[in-house]
């Protein structure tokens, strides 16, 4: 994720795997196009092998690629969230005053790589309801300065900086 619009009033995040999503499609069209060209000349059992490796890419899209927006709208007192994939949209809305925060949280999991926890954003309510996740994966630390903050620390900093009013 990545804030795209940041003015006093108004806070906006998206995440847009665009480049994902086309090479998932990509692959599944080929695979498809490959199993009817197989089907038609007669190689049943391969064009049956490039159906299934070309179903299972399409699952893959479905469950890896979401675009989400999260809006933080001081003017209308709005939390909104907006999360697109292939199986359609999910769209959620809270008063922006019940966020305490965002934050990156670690994986229960405690998965390491190299000393740095997998995370994923999540928001935290003052009303004492159970986080709610941005992100439905874990993401994979980057290769960055083991003493430095991570994108997504660095994004939650921001957002809550922005939360507390300060520019």
């Amino acid at each position: 994720m990545k804030i795209v619009e940041k003015t006093p009033a108004k806070l906006r995040l998206s995440a847009s795997p665009w480049l994902m999503a086309i090479l998932f499609l990509a692959i599944t069209v080929t695979m498809l196009a490959a199993a009817l060209d197989k089907q038609r000349h007669g190689a049943s059992n391969e064009a049956g092998v490039l159906f299934l490796v070309g179903l299972a890419v399409l699952i893959g899209g479905l469950v890896f690629c979401a675009f989400v927006r999260l809006t933080l709208d001081r003017t209308t007192g709005r939390l909104t969230y907006s999360r697109f994939t292939l199986r359609g949209w999910q769209h959620r809305d809270w008063a922006l005053a019940d966020l305490a925060a965002i934050r990156a949280a670690t994986d229960p999991a405690e998965k390491i790589a190299e000393g740095r926890p997998y995370r994923r954003l999540e928001l935290v309510w003052k009303t004492g309801e159970p986080p709610f996740p941005l992100q439905t994966a874990y993401q994979r630390p980057s290769r960055a300065a083991s003493g430095s903050k991570s994108p997504l620390e660095t994004l939650a900093s921001s957002v809550n900086s922005w939360l507390n009013g300060k520019r």
